[in-house]
């Protein structure tokens, strides 16, 4: 049932482009009744996706309001109605304002597909279903060019908008007759309700939504519609130009474009289908959302330079190059559209995917004008190949920048945080739970402990690190990432240099255990003592507390005082004579010093025999976690 209504949601993806090819493609017989330059056809366009922009937006707000079966049906009428207006239109202005009312209903189409997938589909056939979606808009495109030649040499052009809104209109009755939410749809079988029971899992839909300038506060939700903008400036060019370029640089008439100009749609087609099964199968065999996603986005990518030689080619290997783009534009398209899905809670989907779209419209807006600025002026086909060529790439590498990581993100919308803490032995496991239960109780915590890593570094010896543990930490620190943690904790001092090496890798914070501390420590005066039970912990927290005098632009005199046998003492479990060893040396010191450290998080069971020291002592686990609740 979800695959036939994945056909559904992609018919209406074909009528919508169907209605965008009547104008470029009937706009040589349009010119016989009413004048338009190629500045004022770049003006059309840009009145089109002007409202397209703002309803792909406003749409996706309405389809999380209305729900995806009413506000599709809304969005479809309202469509088919204006499309049908252009056939009535005796100038230049009347046209523009039907443009205009068009843009307004098909800006909702994809927002409410997205939702529509969002719905059905779980994450690892979304791609595929939205492949099917997208091929949609080549499906429409392919059959347009033959079929508005046909109408033209049989009726005229009026006929080619009455009778698409026409199929608008018999599309809203076979939705309304079809198309309910899985949790609802009667002819839903148990055997495909237990397939797709990650998507009739309970919804957070009642929590706290947000508004889309909240949205902008995530470098996600910039990514995907800067990378929007580029591409779609690219694909609209080829939407609305083809036909021209074809009547004006390659003297095509009416037949010849409807002969030609339907084969690049066939392929961006073959495109929508091939990323999305790409992506699905790459998830299928194992690999990660993320690998997944971005592996089938820089493929398609990749393909797009060719268009640079369309001018320089015949028309024979043009027709191949251009299929080539437009294939590699849908594959794309598929993916950059189920990436809100992706990453965003369900409720957030259409508000995200419509703000997406906007910025995909806006591209096509602005590069629009500058094509018909720059053909007007002399400028000439070749330029505007050049400047289409590269906007693919730049978006690969925008999302990237902005999407370190593609995971869901319900932590966005005030879900429950995740911390993931990477350990270097067993006994900080259990010295930590007491700080969680009394500072975080209500973030979900991830441990992931390699005791193999404080092995490796006490046989090196002091001050060394091996290189390997370095790899480790990055790698564990990613796989929590994939996990879905919103910040990592180390919870080793011994190698606290691996948080500064991993964090342009990672996409969420990473906190050392003792930097806290560190802090408090400097800001409360110049001589800190520190004291440690592992030699191996000396050299990092002397470090790192330099650091962070220096942060501060404070002089800082450290005392170090080492006692190693008091870690072998709480390994065997005599917690009595480990705390006793330190309060001697914290005596001793505290003439010395203005205020002391521990240096491991194991002393921090010590705290509540502190409280009369003659100077503050601080520990890492209680400094630590109070940061931490600020912080989740």
């Amino acid at each position: 049932l979800r695959w036939k209504l994945a056909l559904l949601i992609g018919a209406a993806i074909a009528i919508s482009y169907f209605d965008r090819q009547t104008l470029p493609v009937a706009i040589r017989a349009i010119q016989l009744e009413i004048p338009i330059s190629n500045i004022q056809f770049s003006q059309l366009q840009a009145a089109f996706l002007v409202a397209y922009a703002l309803m792909y937006a406003g749409g996706g707000k309405l389809i999380d309001v209305l729900g995806t079966r009413k506000g599709f049906l809304v969005i479809m009428l309202w469509w088919s109605f204006a499309c049908a207006s252009q056939g009535l239109a005796t100038s230049f202005g009347l046209l523009a304002t039907s443009l205009f009312l068009l843009g307004m209903g098909e800006g909702g189409g994809f927002p409410a597909a997205t939702k529509a997938i969002a719905e059905w589909f779980p994450a690892g056939e979304r791609s595929t279903a939205m492949g099917i979606v997208n091929a949609g808009t080549s499906v429409g495109a392919v059959v347009a060019p033959p079929l508005i030649a046909l109408t033209l040499a049989t009726l005229n052009w009026r006929w080619v908008f009455f009778l698409s809104g026409a199929a608008g209109l018999a599309w809203a009755i076979w939705w309304l007759w079809e198309y309910f939410p899985p949790a609802s749809h009667p002819r839903l079988t148990p055997r495909e309700r237990a397939e797709i029971a990650e998507v009739l899992k309970p919804q957070p839909q009642t929590g706290p939504g947000m508004s889309w300038i909240g949205l902008f506060r995530f470098p996600q939700v910039w990514g995907l519609v800067c990378a929007k903008f580029l591409s779609d400036a690219a694909w609209y060019f080829y939407l609305f130009w083809l036909p021209k370029y074809l009547y004006d640089v390659r003297h095509f008439d009416t037949k010849h474009v409807g002969y030609f100009a339907w084969i690049p749609y066939a392929a961006a087609g073959v495109g929508s289908l091939l990323g999305g099964w790409f992506s699905s199968r790459l998830i299928q065999r194992g690999r990660s959302l993320d690998f997944s996603r971005k592996l089938a986005l820089g493929a398609s990518a990749a393909v797009m330079p060719l268009i640079f030689f369309v001018t320089q080619s015949p028309v024979q290997i043009a027709i191949v190059l251009f299929s080539i783009a437009f294939a590699g534009q849908q594959s794309w398209s598929t993916l950059v559209m189920i990436l809100p899905a992706d990453i965003f809670p369900y409720r957030a989907v259409g508000s995200v995917a419509g703000l997406v779209g906007f910025g995909g419209a806006m591209g096509g807006v602005v590069f629009g004008l500058v094509v018909g600025y720059l053909l007007d002026h002399g400028f000439g086909y070749g330029l505007v190949f050049g400047i289409v060529s590269t906007l693919h790439v730049i978006a690969f590498c925008v999302i990237l920048l902005a999407i370190r990581v593609v995971r869901p993100k319900d932590t966005l919308m005030n879900e429950p945080k995740t911390l993931g803490i990477i350990h270097a032995v067993n006994l900080t496991i259990r010295a930590m739970q007491p700080f969680i239960e009394q500072y975080i109780p209500e973030v979900s915590v991830v441990h992931l402990c390699d005791d193999t890593i404080q092995r490796d570094n006490i046989r090196a010896g002091v001050g060394v690190i091996p290189r390997h543990n370095y790899f480790k930490f990055a790698q564990y620190a990613h796989n929590l990432e994939e996990a879905g943690a919103d910040m990592i904790l180390l919870a080793c001092s011994t190698f606290n240099y691996a948080a500064e090496l991993a964090r342009p890798m990672i996409d969420i914070p990473i906190m050392q255990i003792d930097r806290p501390m560190m802090e408090l420590a400097v800001r409360q005066g110049n001589r800190v003592g520190m004291l440690a039970t592992l030699a191996t912990t000396v050299p990092s927290s002397e470090r790192l507390l330099r650091i962070v005098a220096d942060e501060q632009k404070k002089p800082v005199e450290i005392t170090t005082v080492l006692r190693e046998e008091a870690f072998q003492a709480i390994q065997k479990g005599d917690a009595a004579t480990h705390n006793a060893m330190l309060l001697e040396e914290i005596d001793k010191l505290s003439g010395k010093v203005d205020v002391i450290v521990m240096a491991q998080l194991s002393m921090s069971a010590l705290a509540p025999q502190l409280n009369h020291t003659r100077v503050p002592v601080y520990n890492s686990g209680s400094t630590c976690f109070a940061r931490l609740r600020e912080l989740l």
